[in-house]
């Protein structure tokens, strides 16, 4: 019985998402646009700012280098509440930056993401370019190479590594839950995405419709990492 049961709700889901997806539902046209907005800008946010940092500590010698890999390595780990708990007593009435009054905005979401994104893009580039051989980097030394051109030449040797960092920095922002409860506030036609929505649905039972937004999710996160893999598949064909 408890089988069938969770084979109706889990027909009753897929019934619902396609309904969904037919009519161009406003409520979930709302929350996958805010997702898909929220996410992207803070992939690559964290893209931009990661990678460059770490290139630049992977390829220089200064003191404090093996700290401060290891706190990005810890941060790749860093649980998302303590983010959002982070944010929101920063931005929060009485907190330092509360006079800018962006607490359960998007903006708060899309900062509490960058900081979840940063470190993973960061550390993983790290790691991709310890993957490069050190003779490499001794003749390029040898050159007379400076930082900039040293960290641009490395990074066309890593550029197969930079969708896979592109893709975590994406699947680590776009299926978070807590950090963005707790610092966009889950507000209906603002700040809810569709893991709060999920939440939010089986808060009031409706487990059908929460299912509809979870496999809208998972499809959403496939297309995109399938997408990239396709790209990454016709790039290591063309080189």
């Amino acid at each position: 019985m408890l089988v069938l049961t969770a084979m109706d709700i889990l027909y009753s889901a897929f019934i619902k998402c396609f309904s969904l997806i037919i009519n161009l539902d406003p409520y979930l046209i709302e929350v996958t646009k805010v997702t898909i907005m929220l996410s992207a800008l803070s992939t690559l946010a964290s893209f931009i700012i990661g990678v460059p940092a770490g290139l630049f500590i992977s390829l220089s010698n200064f003191y404090g280098k093996r700290f401060i890999t290891a706190a990005i390595n810890a941060g790749m780990g860093l649980p998302p509440v303590v983010v959002g708990l982070a944010v929101a007593i920063l931005f929060g009435r009485s907190g330092m930056f509360g006079d800018l009054n962006l607490l359960y905005t998007k903006t708060a979401i899309f900062i509490s993401q960058l900081i979840i994104a940063i470190p993973v893009a960061c550390g993983l580039t790290i790691a991709a370019c310890a993957e490069v051989p050190e003779s490499l980097k001794l003749q390029l030394d040898s050159f007379g190479a400076n930082l900039f051109q040293k960290s641009g030449y490395i990074a066309r040797e890593i550029k197969k590594s930079l969708l896979v960092i592109a893709m975590a920095a994406f699947g680590s922002v776009v299926s978070e839950v807590g950090a963005v409860i707790m610092v966009g506030g889950n507000i209906l036609n603002e700040t809810r995405v569709l893991t709060t929505a999920i939440v939010s649905e089986v808060r009031v039972g409706n487990y059908d419709t929460a299912l509809g937004f979870a496999i809208i999710l998972l499809t959403l996160t496939f297309s995109v990492n399938y997408a990239i893999s396709l790209l990454t598949m016709q790039k290591n064909k063309n080189s």
